[in-house]
């Protein structure tokens, strides 16, 4: 996925600057969200995430 949709962008196009910003978009969600959420998580008791998160992993993975 991190490979083809640079390369699917390039394929449609010859500009360097468009395969970079595919990049770019690609990874900001990622960049947002990891920053947002580890701010987040120093804040909050640890046992109360750990907990939080398996039970999470629990539900998700039974549907």
């Amino acid at each position: 996925m991190l490979a083809a949709g640079p390369l699917l962008i390039a394929s449609l196009t010859d500009e360097p600057l468009a395969v970079g910003a595919a990049v770019f978009v690609q990874q900001l969600p990622w960049l947002l969200f990891a920053l947002l959420s580890g701010a987040l998580v120093d804040r909050l008791d640890r046992r109360a995430v750990i907990v939080a998160s398996g039970i999470f992993r629990a539900v998700v993975r039974e549907r």
